[in-house]
């Protein structure tokens, strides 16, 4: 397994820990409690990160079966773009999710967890299978706009940046904030 396999495989590992203990550590009250008005929920959190990882393991799988398959060569470079969204992601700035990726629903914790962890698989398997490919070399289109084309690369490493944030948001609306 490539260096770029393993950390991204941690990446998730990471987040999908984090959401696993937030949720077995807060009662439903508090997982469905929003902290304001105009936030969401620890469920809502959850639920926007299974549903985005979702829409682009689809996506992904689909860009894998039909693009440029080339061996990898190295550690691969994220796009100029790729780096735009990994800079937005990492920033406190507020972002608004578009429409195709916002919670319709807090559900149930059982429904949460699953939905999660089978969001959160597929794209850790994704990674695994990409292993020997060139990332860079195989693009996928966003499933937010037609006119945002992603290399696998970036696209993993923003969902991985995604994930880190949105679970912090969990965290703070569930007022667990783990020690820095």
């Amino acid at each position: 397994m490539t260096e770029e396999t393993v950390r991204l495989k941690a990446e998730f590992d990471d987040v999908t820990t984090r959401i696993r203990d937030l949720l077995a550590r807060i009662d439903d009250a508090t997982l469905q409690r929003r902290p304001r008005d105009a936030s969401w929920s620890a469920a809502e959190c959850v639920e926007h990160l299974s549903v985005t990882a979702e829409k682009y393991a689809r996506r992904i799988e689909r860009a894998i079966e039909t693009g440029d398959r080339r061996p990898a060569n190295g550690a691969g470079r994220h796009t100029l773009w790729g780096r735009f969204w990994l800079w937005l992601l990492g920033s406190r700035r507020k972002l608004n999710a578009p429409p195709p990726f916002e919670p319709k629903s807090s559900p149930d914790r059982d429904a949460l967890l699953t939905h999660f962890d089978a969001s959160h698989t597929a794209l850790t398997k994704l990674v695994e299978e990409t292993d020997a490919f060139d990332r860079t070399c195989i693009k996928v289109q966003s499933p937010s706009s037609k006119y945002i084309r992603l290399s696998i690369l970036d696209a993993f490493a923003i969902l991985a940046s995604h994930g880190r944030r949105h679970a912090v948001q969990a965290e703070q609306a569930a007022r667990i904030i783990p020690p820095a």
